[in-house]
């Protein structure tokens, strides 16, 4: 949005990338990204998590009905195991790391408002209102639709 000149709706979380781009990150960029997938049973069939990701370390926070005690949490070291084969979450010797990178994800969560989702329902915080979000559930069906073929191009399947 900010090469296009574009204003940043107040529902647009994230920061531009043009300083990057540019050359021009100091010390107040961000090192870490947070993320919320919670689209399950879906097209990837990946279970309903949240989690933190840094330059060298990756924790994940599964949850839901289908998750054995409703969370399951993984956390890699993403310099030696790049392919996240060795899950470090449980092992006392990343405890110190365990709960730095918990207490980011915490940080995030406060920051993006993607606090108050309870864990066992199907989507995160009502943190937009009714209409956005069927406004939304319709484009979004409308894009899968087209992608399938199944209707045309400028076809509704749901009108918006």
């Amino acid at each position: 949005l900010d090469l296009a000149g574009v204003a940043v709706p107040v529902d647009v979380q994230g920061e531009s990338l043009v300083p990057v781009m540019r050359g021009e990150v100091g010390e107040g960029w961000r090192r870490s990204i947070y993320y919320h997938y919670y689209e399950y049973p879906s097209v990837h069939s990946v279970r309903r998590h949240y989690g933190v990701r840094t330059e060298t370390h990756k924790l994940i926070k599964f949850y839901g009905d289908d998750v054995v005690d409703g969370e399951m949490c993984e956390m890699y070291d993403l310099v030696s195991d790049p392919d996240e084969l060795v899950n470090l979450y449980d092992l006392p010797q990343y405890g110190d790391l365990r709960a730095s990178l918990n207490r980011e994800l915490w940080r995030l969560q406060e920051k993006y408002k993607d606090t108050t989702f309870n864990l066992t329902a199907g989507t995160p915080a009502r943190i937009y209102n009714e209409s956005y979000v069927e406004k939304w559930t319709k484009e979004k069906i409308n894009y899968v639709m087209r992608n399938m073929e199944l209707i045309g191009d400028e076809e509704q399947f749901l009108p918006s």
